[in-house]
């Protein structure tokens, strides 16, 4: 019991000191500094999701554009309009 009453109060004072050593830290950082280290941090991340996702050969199929191309006519073939006039 005593064993882990200690471990649970040593525990409880770590967690207490990382998040004030944590702000510490921060404040003595220069901007560029911090930057820095987050611009890591997410490189990190994406790392660690690419190597979760399976390597596919194939790339993923793009969206379908919004409009869909149209073909050019000449103004004498579009409706309701007059050839041009020739001079």
């Amino acid at each position: 019991m005593a064993k882990r009453f200690t471990l649970e109060y040593f525990q409880q004072q770590g967690r207490k000191g990382g998040k004030l050593s944590g702000e510490a830290r921060l404040e003595k950082l220069t901007p560029e500094q911090r930057s820095e280290i987050a611009r890591n941090a997410v490189t990190a991340r994406w790392a660690k999701k690419a190597a979760e996702q399976p390597a596919t050969d194939k790339p993923k199929p793009r969206k379908a554009a919004a409009k869909k191309a149209t073909k050019k006519r000449s103004p004498a073939k579009r409706k309701n309009q007059k050839p041009p006039a020739e001079s």
